[in-house]
């Protein structure tokens, strides 16, 4: 079980650099086929298996790779058809009848017979259930579908070889028979757990399937280069088409380089190392009074984030002192977050929802309060052992929680883990550690989850 303290709400700003000049975007009426873009995550990629994903980076380099029955478009917080064209529900809300495109192909990969991508059909769709309520498989968010398709418990737990509730009515139609209306069903098919896979490429490549995706989305993966760079393909076989009727994508690869401390991306758009970069507001200021390099970029999105940063308490073990609920209180009152929003124009969270799901913004959380943090850290009994906080990158709120502790007279050292963090996490079960949280789907029941699942245990 983990206790979790002192949340951060982050805006993005999406960046690009300006490669050609307006005359020539004028006289193109067009969108060109071909070129590069290059593009950066923070920290590590652990994974591209979808039913084991972690990290937010891991999110994003899958849906590269990957597609789902259904998907959310832009700011809409509202499934679209993706894979599936189109859908059916019963008038109880619980059967759900989908209808595959005829077009999708799987990338081409030596999985296949002649290293060429098949088409997509609905026995892909069942497997990937399956494979995601297998046991075996060990998904770390099986508990989103336990109990809401018929026969999904009963399969995973062994006691039966199939899920009676999802059936195969044709080579391209599949049903799911629900034991009862789900709202938010839609929305789960739209998540990384539901990418379809096909069982070809699990069986070929076996344990090291997390490291050859093999998808349906508009590119391939070509090149993983660990704590450095993933080069992507484009899709030679993609489904969707453009307003003139070609084949999407425009572009020939994209290269996401991975970078282990934010300030590095401004420096990485500095030496024209990349093209596209989501940076927070302290960045975007730093890049608009820089004239020249301003006049060679535009901000094409502004858009606040429903990800948030905070710092978890591990209450596993026992002997920690932070298992006192004094010296819990003692670094939630201690930890000066007025600093990170001064210096990053972060907004704070008062919740783990954010304001605009909510139906009221009255909600608090603790307050800087250095004379209660040293009264608790009395309180508490706190007789100088040394614990851990643990993050996969050097950030502001890390140094800044460390500084905080150690002026209470607390012996917090940090800890950097940037490969296999969250996986060493569960493992080892440092005292504090950051989580960086992506919901799944846009929805409060995704946030509340991290409090009554057993998605995160």
């Amino acid at each position: 079980m983990f206790f979790k303290i002192n949340i951060l709400i982050t805006a993005s700003m999406i960046i690009f650099m300006q490669c050609s000049d307006r005359h020539q975007e004028q006289s193109v009426k067009k969108p060109v086929f071909g070129g590069i873009l290059k593009t950066a995550c923070l920290a590590s990629i652990e994974t591209l298996d979808p039913q084991q994903l972690i990290f937010k980076t891991d999110y994003k380099a899958a849906s590269i790779v990957y597609e789902g029955l259904t998907t959310f478009v832009g700011d809409c917080d509202e499934p679209k058809p993706c894979l599936a064209e189109s859908w059916a529900l019963s008038s109880d809300g619980k059967k759900l009848t989908f209808f595959l495109r005829d077009s999708v192909f799987f990338h081409n990969d030596p999985c296949f017979p002649n290293s060429r991508g098949r088409r997509l059909c609905a026995d892909d769709v069942i497997y990937t259930f399956h494979r995601l309520a297998d046991a075996r498989t060990q998904c770390l968010e099986y508990s989103m579908f336990a109990g809401k398709i018929i026969g999904i418990d009963d399969y995973h737990t062994g006691k039966t070889k199939h899920i009676s509730g999802i059936v195969k009515n044709d080579s391209l139609t599949v049903t799911f028979m629900l034991t009862r209306p789900f709202a938010a069903f839609f929305k789960y098919l739209a998540t990384h757990i539901c990418y379809i896979v096909p069982q070809e490429a699990v069986t070929y490549y076996g344990d090291s399937f997390s490291h050859h995706p093999v998808g349906t989305g508009a590119f391939r993966l070509s090149r993983w280069q660990q704590l450095k760079t993933l080069y992507f393909e484009r899709h030679s076989n993609y489904w969707k088409k453009d307003n003139y009727g070609r084949h999407l994508p425009y572009l020939d690869s994209i290269h996401l380089h991975l970078i282990s401390r934010p300030v590095m991306v401004i420096s990485e758009l500095y030496k024209d190392n990349l093209d596209l970069a989501t940076l927070n507001q302290k960045q975007f200021d730093q890049l608009v009074n820089q004239d020249k390099l301003h006049e060679q970029h535009f901000m094409i999105q502004a858009t606040p984030s429903y990800n948030i940063r905070f710092f978890a308490f591990s209450l596993n073990k026992t002997g920690k002192a932070t298992l006192k609920p004094d010296l819990r209180q003692a670094i939630a009152c201690g930890f000066n977050r007025e600093e990170i929003l001064n210096s990053l124009n972060t907004t704070p969270a008062q919740t783990f929802v954010p304001a605009k799901m909510l139906r009221t913004s009255e909600t608090t959380w603790y307050t800087y309060d250095p004379r209660k943090a040293e009264l608790l850290v009395k309180n508490s009994g706190y007789a100088g052992e040394q614990f851990c906080i643990a993050s996969n990158i050097e950030t502001e709120e890390v140094n800044q929680l460390q500084l905080d502790c150690l002026q209470l007279g607390l012996n917090a050292e940090l800890c950097v883990q940037k490969s296999d963090y969250y996986s060493w996490v569960f493992k080892e079960r440092p005292v504090l550690f950051r989580v960086s949280f992506q919901p799944n789907y846009p929805d409060p029941e995704a946030y509340y989850n991290l409090f009554y699942s057993k998605i995160f245990s």
